[in-house]
């Protein structure tokens, strides 16, 4: 396990993990029974989340790559883009976990997921701030209690943070805790103009799927609550309690042993049903 000296110097901030570990749902170390059924709802979640108005079962239509009637452009392609975002995750992590084209935290990929993503929102896509030629740029304030990395320099000092980060996360062992630590960095680093969020919560989900596990997603109901926590974690620099609510947020209804949950709480339902027919 790493020491907080070692998290800090590799990631800016630190967390204990088994505090975090703790959160994660009794079904939540399953295997996801099927990411793609389940990609609709993921997307809802998020899309929901930011105000879009287009609905579940409409989002179900858009899978099939089918349009739906109605709708303003920019809620239709936050859509299709966090669609095909989910589509390039599931692929890319079902490569060889040992070969080269394994899904890691790597710079390429997590470029590729924002830009499919933030193509229509972000004024360079894929790229980090500084990097892009768009002319659009982000001034923190300086001295505040969290500032991010400025990026006047072209993205260098930012391209250094995330290669001394990929280091460090790669040789973490534990999937889960690997995927919500990289979460932490994207959301804390802001290395995109716009919806790193997003990004982060993507290139997360990769790095479960790609060591078998469920991914976490986070209803509308909850995102107060998560945005609360992570505006502390932002000036406190302890990831511990966002790495435990997003621990919460594992997807238990898509995974193997959730199923299996549902089916036994469902049979003992039915049960106890028959039991109060038969008195």
């Amino acid at each position: 396990m790493s020491t907080h000296e070692e998290q800090f110097g590799a990631l800016g901030f630190t967390w204990d993990w088994d505090p975090a570990w703790g959160s994660v749902p009794e079904a939540g170390n399953g295997r996801l029974y099927s990411f793609e059924e389940a990609t609709p709802r993921y997307v809802h979640n998020i899309t929901a989340a930011n105000g879009n108005p287009i609905t579940l079962p409409e989002i179900h239509i858009m899978q099939s790559a089918m349009t739906v009637g109605g709708r303003r452009l920019e809620d239709h392609e936050e859509v299709v883009n966090l669609l095909k975002a989910f589509g390039y995750v599931r692929r890319r992590s079902d490569r060889d976990p040992k070969g080269t084209q394994a899904f890691t935290v790597d710079r390429k990929i997590v470029s590729i997921i924002h830009e499919i993503a933030l193509r229509h929102e972000d004024a360079d896509p894929g790229k980090f701030r500084g990097e892009g030629h768009s002319g659009v740029t982000m001034t923190f304030q300086v001295g505040s209690a969290f500032c991010p990395t400025q990026s006047d320099d072209g993205g260098e000092e930012l391209r250094q943070e995330f290669a001394v980060a990929r280091e460090f996360l790669n040789a973490m062992v534990d999937p889960i805790e690997k995927a919500l630590a990289y979460y932490c960095l994207g959301v804390r680093n802001r290395f995109f103009l716009d919806g790193n969020k997003r990004a982060a919560l993507l290139t997360a989900n990769g790095l479960l799927l790609q060591a078998g596990r469920a991914v976490v997603t986070v209803e509308p109901s909850g995102l107060t609550a998560l945005n609360e926590i992570i505006r502390e974690f932002l000036y406190e620099g302890d990831a511990t309690p966002v790495m435990a609510a997003l621990a919460a947020h594992i997807d238990t209804e898509s995974s193997g042993k959730g199923r299996t949950l549902q089916k036994q709480r469902a049979a003992r339902r039915a049960k106890a049903l028959l039991a109060r027919e038969g008195a």
